[in-house]
């Protein structure tokens, strides 16, 4: 509500410390409705059951994600999608759910046609194919635990 309240007062076109608190507000709103998904028992044990294999899988993929980034960075480096590190990131986390593949591709094929078929390929197969299958598989998992210890 301060935040808000400030936003309202604050008539500045940059972001101000207003915005940062109606932000922080807003997530801390929708965090304060794990509470209500009580009712729902199956979320929450789902959740909690989930998370620690969730955060074990992810910490062993990072480093293959961020060794991806690397040479996507290294091969492609006059492409707008891998001219930074971080730009880099944003375009293996898009084309590892399916975003802008199409554009990705013809961008990347543009620089170096067989190196961006070899390396969006077996990029996507692996991210695709077995990465977010784990996480599924690991959730299913979690799910079927908590459906069926009560």
């Amino acid at each position: 509500m301060i935040g808000s309240l400030a936003s309202i007062l604050d008539n500045s076109q940059y972001l101000s410390f207003s915005e940062v608190l109606v932000g922080v507000g807003c997530f801390g709103a929708w965090i304060s409705t794990i509470k209500y998904m009580d009712y729902f028992s199956n979320v929450t044990k789902t959740i909690g059951r989930s998370i620690g294999p969730v955060v074990k899988t992810l910490v062993g993929v990072l480093p293959i994600f961020i060794g991806t980034n690397f040479l996507g960075v290294c091969i492609f480096w006059r492409s707008e999608r891998f001219g930074s590190y971080s730009d880099g990131m944003f375009t293996l986390f898009a084309a590892m759910n399916g975003d802008n593949l199409a554009n990705v591709y013809s961008d990347l094929a543009f620089y170096r046609f067989l190196w961006a078929n070899i390396f969006l390929y077996t990029y996507i197969l692996f991210s695709i194919a077995v990465i977010l299958n784990i996480f599924t598989i690991i959730i299913e998992e979690g799910y079927i635990v908590a459906k069926y210890s009560t």
